[in-house]
């Protein structure tokens, strides 16, 4: 819940790019598409449902709000916007903070405690290099169009959250 506004609001420097007719490139998320049903691969026309009665809702549905809101500085007062919609992106350092399902089971896996999947686990993720999310950002701030987005994924990097979790355990029993 308390990411709608501020992430909405971090679409302000919008007007601040009009004053000296900057390019913008806002920084989305691929969780714009809502929920995607198994491994389906989605291009960025596709629009997704969305279960607004779950709370993580938020974030995405923030997104989408955001991206609603350089599309419509474009229109209305031609801002100049490409839009990067980044897949979970992963590097070689991680918080203990980390709230994300991912991050707390290599937690778990490095504290050597159990994993244990309460729920199926059936969400298929694709994770991108920091370093090629960042190489992206700037092939879009310099060659993209206005007014589009653009997925940064990886294919080389999409699993199953279940399987990932697999992957955990059999690294934590070998260590």
């Amino acid at each position: 819940m308390d990411v709608i506004i501020p992430l909405a609001y971090n679409t302000h420097p919008l007007a601040k790019a009009l004053e000296c007719d900057a390019t913008v490139l806002y920084p989305s998320s691929v969780e714009v598409y809502g929920n995607v049903r198994g491994s389906d691969i989605f291009m960025e026309d596709y629009t997704g449902k969305l279960n607004l009665a779950n709370a993580h809702s938020c974030y995405p549905e923030s997104k989408r709000l955001s991206e609603a809101l350089c599309y419509s500085y474009m229109a209305e007062r031609s801002a100049k916007v490409k839009i990067a919609r980044l897949s979970r992106v992963f590097s070689p350092t991680m918080l203990a903070s980390d709230a994300n399902a991912s991050s707390q089971l290599i937690l778990k896996a490095w504290a050597g405690e159990d994993i244990i999947l309460k729920i199926k686990y059936e969400q298929f993720f694709s994770y991108t290099y920091v370093a090629d999310v960042a190489r992206a950002m700037l092939f879009i701030l310099l060659h993209g169009e206005y007014g589009k987005a653009y997925n940064v994924s990886s294919q080389d990097n999409n699993v199953m959250l279940r399987d990932f979790a697999g992957a955990c355990a059999r690294w934590a029993s070998k260590s």
